[in-house]
């Protein structure tokens, strides 16, 4: 699969207090491009309504998250996705865990939020939900996996389209094993590669500590700059061509990019915008 293809129908993410850069940004982009909208703290549900809005008057597709242990109620639950439902971006939301540890309300998981309501009779027809390629620092494998496999089968079960973000991956070999394993274990779901867009490589770097990724540097040569390397921002054309060229769609079904815009929105649209354009 060349890089072109694979970028295709790439996806990125943003938060509100990124709502000045969306107008530059969006006239880099595809319409219809994917926009997820992030649960940042101190940021409100009706920041991430009002952020969805806008993306949607854009022309791009926006991708609200439910951040299951953040939320603080089954009713503002509901009042949530019944104003993304009246503002007409329900249709398609990520459905994630979240940070806070214990949960501030009475959900602990991602699945116990899918089970508690239904997505569907909000307008919702796909439902994204997380993937582990490089583990979880707190979760066992078996349960990340038991959790996957669960997830995708209420989902399914509710008449919705699962698709599936992973983490901000680091290494190519953990990532094509772990897609492997997805599609050996029945899953068929769309996959979304999250990759971090053009950033800093020491946020990178304090990334990938944070995370447990023991070789910083490693990471920094993977997305294609050394430790000594100058070089102001870093971004993922090198890890994505080392992906592409070992993708094979008759095995690894549809697998897609995802950008955490971790180094600015613009920043990530302007990468999106260059990698689609024939040189």
């Amino acid at each position: 699969m060349d890089l072109r293809r694979l970028v295709d129908d790439c996806s990125l993410d943003m938060v509100g207090r990124r709502l000045p850069e969306l107008p530059a940004a969006a006239a880099l982009l595809p319409p219809g491009t994917r926009v997820n909208i992030g649960v940042a703290p101190g940021e409100s549900p009706q920041l991430r309504r009002d952020t969805s809005a806008a993306v949607a008057a854009h022309g791009l597709t926006p991708v609200p998250h439910i951040a299951a242990r953040r939320i603080v109620s089954a009713a503002s639950l509901e009042d949530f996705l019944s104003g993304l439902q009246a503002d007409g971006t329900s249709r398609h939301l990520l459905a994630l865990g979240g940070d806070p540890d214990p949960a501030e309300g009475p959900y602990r998981d991602t699945l116990s939020v899918i089970r508690a309501v239904r997505l569907a009779d909000h307008g919702a027809v796909t439902v994204g939900v997380g993937g582990h390629p490089d583990g979880h620092p707190a979760v066992s494998s078996d349960v990340l996996w038991t959790a996957l496999h669960a997830k995708i089968d209420e989902l399914t079960a509710q008449g919705l389209q699962p698709e599936v973000f992973t983490q901000m991956v680091l290494d190519v070999d953990s990532t094509l094993s772990w897609i492997e394993a997805v599609r050996d274990a029945g899953i068929t779901a769309p996959i979304r590669v999250g990759l971090c867009g053009p950033i800093e490589p020491a946020r990178l770097r304090g990334y990938a500590r944070r995370v447990g990724a023991s070789r910083g540097e490693e990471v920094l040569k993977r997305y294609g700059a050394a430790p000594d390397d100058p070089t102001p921002r870093v971004g993922p054309t090198r890890f994505l061509d080392a992906l592409a060229g070992r993708l094979d769609t008759g095995h690894h079904g549809s697998v897609r990019v995802h950008l955490f815009s971790l180094g600015g929105l613009r920043e990530s649209a302007e990468w999106i915008h260059a990698a689609l354009t024939p040189s």
